[in-house]
């Protein structure tokens, strides 16, 4: 279906079927009711809506040139989605489903509202591509992505909470991220490539502010955090320089989630690298128990007065870098005054 440039056009409350792609030169408004739309490619201009109820695209779902969508609650299904050229859209609640990835260009914005996620990958393997300045909001929910996710500098993407994240791939971040509470299962590397955009953040799409806080702890500053977070890696964290983290493990598991006190485990040999200029703040263990961890010059690792313990198979610190933390319970000398400090080899 083609709709030309002019007037909006307002399909009213209906369930609408359109086998093809579907290209508007006009603003468009769907009202409550089944949407579906088969093969091709979904292209809006301008300002348009689409009420509550399901909503089923069979095909990439195109945004550009600042036009903007508003879905109301209700099931998603998309072949795809490419929102760029300063668009945005924003999705009610309810279940996302994405068959082949979500590319974020610059100055454009995706929000999603709580529901369950489900990502599969693009023909790069990449379940979620966000470039310079691309924001990806979701709320709480489910989330699995079949594929990698990948951010470029300056962009900003937003986990909500749940059990457990699955990530079939390497999760990069060069932009910022807030991690909702709950365990993160990456079949791959966790990278922090940053060195720019920090929290908070107020979006002009959703109205809210994000990232003062998460649980309770501040994570102002930041530009990759967390709190009541584990990750379980199949690759490392590799930290690049400037990068701002702060990474807080739960007190106490939770069936299916978080693992207390574990921030972070993975069995891989490969080499951990946290770089010159990277600022951490880790509460919990990560457990490297296979990896040579090497800490560059001018990186600090501190726990902001809360323990932090590192296991690793080599540790190398060079050229200035900074580690330290503040654990109760360690090995006394018989004083409840005094203690031991005990490097294990």
């Amino acid at each position: 279906m083609t709709i030309g440039g002019g007037s909006p056009v307002n399909f009213g409350n209906a369930n609408v079927r359109v086998n093809g792609g579907f290209q508007a030169g006009s603003s468009v408004t769907f009202g409550n009711g089944t949407i579906a739309i088969g093969s091709g490619t979904v292209s809006l201009t301008g300002t348009n809506q689409i009420g509550n109820g399901n909503l089923a695209i069979n095909a990439v779902l195109s945004l550009g040139g600042g036009s903007s969508l508003t879905i109301g609650a209700g099931s998603h299904a998309f072949q795809s989605i490419s929102i760029g050229g300063g668009a945005w859209m924003k999705a009610g609640a309810g279940d996302v489903d994405v068959i082949a990835g979500i590319a974020v260009g610059g100055d454009s914005t995706l929000a999603l509202g709580a529901g369950n996620y489900r990502f599969g990958p693009d023909g790069s393997a990449r379940a979620v591509a966000l470039s310079g300045s691309g924001i990806l909001i979701m709320e709480d929910g489910a989330f699995s992505a079949n594929g990698s996710i990948v951010t470029e500098g300056g962009s900003r993407l937003i986990f909500g909470r749940t059990v457990n994240h699955q990530i079939n791939g390497h999760l990069k971040v060069a932009g910022s991220v807030l991690f909702g509470a709950g365990r993160y299962t990456i079949a791959g590397d966790l990278v922090n490539g940053t060195g720019g955009t920090t929290w908070p953040y107020t979006s002009s799409i959703t109205g809210m502010t994000y990232g003062n806080a998460l649980e309770g702890v501040s994570t102002s500053g930041f530009d990759q955090a967390g709190i009541n977070v584990t990750f379980i890696l199949s690759g490392t964290l590799n930290l690049s320089g400037g990068a701002k983290t702060k990474l807080i493990a739960a007190a106490t598991g939770t069936t299916g989630g978080v693992i207390g006190s574990v921030l972070i485990d993975s069995a891989t040999s490969a080499a951990t690298n946290w770089a010159a200029g990277a600022s951490n703040v880790f509460s919990g263990v990560v457990h490297l128990p296979n990896s040579d961890i090497t800490m560059s010059g001018g990186s600090s690792t501190l726990s902001d007065g809360q323990c932090f313990m590192l296991v690793a198979n080599r540790i190398i610190a060079t050229g200035g870098a900074a580690g330290g933390s503040a654990c109760v319970g360690l090995p006394s000398s018989g004083s409840s005054s005094s203690g031991t400090i005990e490097l294990v080899n």
